[in-house]
């Protein structure tokens, strides 16, 4: 039986909130560049909505020449790539999130330059990223191309 109290152990006293977001199996835990996960969103749905993941990358931007670090992010933001997403605390996650890139945006909020991107579910790939439209493909990889 689940209680507040089996909870609690089974998360560590919910100390220490961690996620894990691994971009085509490659977790950006691995990253060497410097760069960081500053923010993970991510909203679920049973509706007709799609699910959909956000998440930032801060450090991104070499300092001395002022250019994005293309090499480092491109594993991270390619358009189409799988993206999944755990989430619990340092005892241990669970996935919370599956899909893929939809969109990268390339932000520069309050002086800090960054990299946006949003994920969705496969329902968010049939529906071609809209609420209102359905794609006419039959299969998830056909509904990518289309």
């Amino acid at each position: 039986m689940m209680n507040y109290e089996s909870l609690k152990n089974a998360y560590g006293n919910f100390q220490l909130p961690k996620a894990e977001v691994l971009v085509e199996g490659k977790s950006f835990g691995e990253n060497r560049a410097g760069m960081l996960i500053d923010e993970v969103r991510v909203e679920l749905s049973c509706g007709f909505e799609a699910a959909e993941a956000v998440f930032r990358i801060t450090g991104c931007v070499d300092l001395d020449t002022g250019m994005y670090k293309t090499k480092e992010l491109k594993p991270f933001i390619l358009l189409g790539s799988y993206v999944l997403i755990k989430m619990g605390y340092r005892s241990g996650t669970k996935e919370v999130f599956r899909g893929f890139i939809s969109r990268t945006e390339f932000v520069n909020e309050d002086g800090t330059p960054s990299v946006e991107v949003t994920s969705v579910d496969v329902k968010g790939i049939m529906m071609a990223n809209t609420y209102a439209r359905q794609l006419k493909a039959r299969y998830v990889s056909d509904a990518v191309r289309e």
